[in-house]
């Protein structure tokens, strides 16, 4: 092999990893607006919209998941933990298996919570430069709880 096909094959496996990188990033940073909008005060408490932003608007099932977590947000304060078990693509779209566990904790309660632990497929695409969600399942698991 030469020289440049071994810097061409560095490169290559370089971008992947960043791509990796990126579109785990993005997961984790959904997650983390999804849980700092129950900890703002009001009169944005709850506001979806941060989370929200790292979702392409054309996503099937996007009406569901705003839905969902709308609902889930005006009731509950959240906090998530995310483990990646696989973040398989390329440096334009990815597939991330996340093992997410979310914390549901009762408004007015504080002692009252349920845990929900699910394996979510999250697939991402970059648009332009920025990554986006563009594919969540399941979506239910952004429910709100039946109390």
């Amino acid at each position: 092999m030469t020289r440049r096909a071994l810097l061409l094959a560095a490169l290559a496996s370089r971008l992947r990893a960043d791509a990796a990188d990126d579109a785990w990033d993005l997961i984790c940073t959904a997650a983390r607006a999804l849980t700092e909008a129950t900890a703002t005060p009001p009169p944005d408490r709850g506001n979806p919209a941060p989370f929200l932003e790292y979702f392409d608007k054309k996503m099937p099932g996007y009406d569901t998941l705003v839905n969902n977590v709308t609902g889930l947000l005006r009731e509950d304060d959240i906090e998530c933990t995310l483990d990646q078990r696989e973040n398989d693509g390329d440096d334009h779209s990815r597939t991330v298996q996340v093992d997410w566990q979310m914390r549901v904790i009762e408004l007015g309660y504080g002692t009252s919570s349920t845990r929900r632990e699910e394996q979510v497929k999250c697939r991402v695409e970059k648009q332009g430069k920025k990554w986006k969600i563009v594919g969540l399942e399941p979506l239910e698991f952004f429910a709100p709880p039946r109390h």
